[in-house]
């Protein structure tokens, strides 16, 4: 079966580095609830007049041609990705990408994922769009309900939930076949969720 697979926030916790170099910049030190779900995704917000303060724009810190070459992993998201596709299921990551980071966002997913063959005709592959809902999949896992609305009715949303407000996330629990995880334990909860189904593959990870 194929499962499509968002990137940040839920293979890279790419907000949290995004965090430190603002803090890193300004000087300030901006904390956010880990278990709350009251954040806004532009953490920009958080530091106002960052860049006539500072001189540079916070949102240049996704431009750099590195930006995750050294990131980590959050936590079960390679393991479970891994054991599906050494499993038989076909995974595509697909990802909103600046042009800027787009090489080291590839070498990334490549090297977290190091069980899926992105080669090409093997059935797994790399995105690099906002459109997700036009890639076939029987499950899609994304943190931005805006992007699972989109989904036919046929495909399983998992909402991958973080500490970030969701104005589309009442608009997703109105869908057909929607599961949102809690934000504490998002993979663990998946993974049990996928056991409860009996899904044959990816039901045994």
């Amino acid at each position: 079966m194929r499962i499509v697979c968002d990137c940040d926030l839920v293979i890279a916790p790419a907000d949290v580095p995004w965090l430190e170099y603002l803090n890193a910049v300004s000087g300030k030190n901006v904390e956010f609830n880990t278990t709350q779900k009251e954040v806004e995704y532009d953490i920009t917000l958080y530091f106002p007049n960052f860049q006539k303060d500072y001189g540079i724009s916070p949102m240049s810190y996704w431009d750099r041609s590195h930006l995750y070459d050294t990131m980590g992993v959050i936590k079960g998201a390679d393991t479970v990705l891994n054991g599906w596709s050494e499993q038989g299921n076909f995974i595509s990551i697909a990802s909103h990408t600046k042009g800027g980071h787009f090489s080291s966002k590839y070498r990334y997913t490549n090297r977290v994922l190091d069980k899926v063959d992105f080669g090409r005709g093997t059935g797994n592959g790399f995105f690099a769009t906002k459109e997700k809902y036009l890639l076939p999949c029987k499950y899609a896992i994304d943190d931005r309900a805006e992007n699972l609305v989109l989904f036919g009715d046929d495909v399983i949303k998992i909402y991958f939930n973080t500490i970030y407000i969701d104005p589309y996330l009442e608009d997703l629990k109105k869908r057909k076949n929607v599961f949102i995880t809690s934000i504490e334990t998002p993979w663990e909860d998946i993974v049990e969720f996928l056991r409860e189904r009996k899904d044959y593959g990816v039901s045994k990870c």
